[in-house]
């Protein structure tokens, strides 16, 4: 299964870069930011993506090798947080990692990746596309 999302994620990655910000298809990047880790450095990118199938796109730059599962939690206008899914390293190998969203959550405010004891180990503030 991770090795099925990573492979749609790289797939949908190339789509997003290939077509731009919008596609034919009607898919397209409406929120995004720029992921950092705690000491402040870039750690990787997201964008939320609408069309047909609405998806959360996360690129991370220089994947770590934890023992530990990390939690994708999008952070909503009125504080609520969902969590949209975990990925482990062997899931990012190859940089990217997606998950299919409820259209709703497209517009999101921030998301945070947290360990499974609640720790924030990065945020990415989300702006319009």
């Amino acid at each position: 299964m991770a090795a099925a999302i990573v492979l749609v994620a790289a797939a949908a990655a190339g789509g997003v870069a290939l077509l731009g910000r919008n596609d034919p298809h009607g898919d397209a990047v409406v929120r995004s930011g720029v992921i950092v880790g705690g000491s402040g450095a870039r750690s990787g990118s997201i964008d939320l993506v609408d069309g047909a199938h609405p998806y959360v796109l996360v690129t991370i730059d220089h994947p770590q090798q934890r023992n530990q599962e990390v939690y994708c939690q999008l952070v909503l206008a009125d504080g609520r947080t969902v969590t949209v899914g975990s990925w482990g390293y062997d899931d990012v190998r190859a940089n990217v990692w997606a998950v299919g969203i409820d259209a709703a959550l497209l517009h999101a405010v921030s998301m945070q990746v947290v360990t499974e004891d609640g720790a924030i180990v990065a945020t990415a503030a989300l702006t319009d596309a």
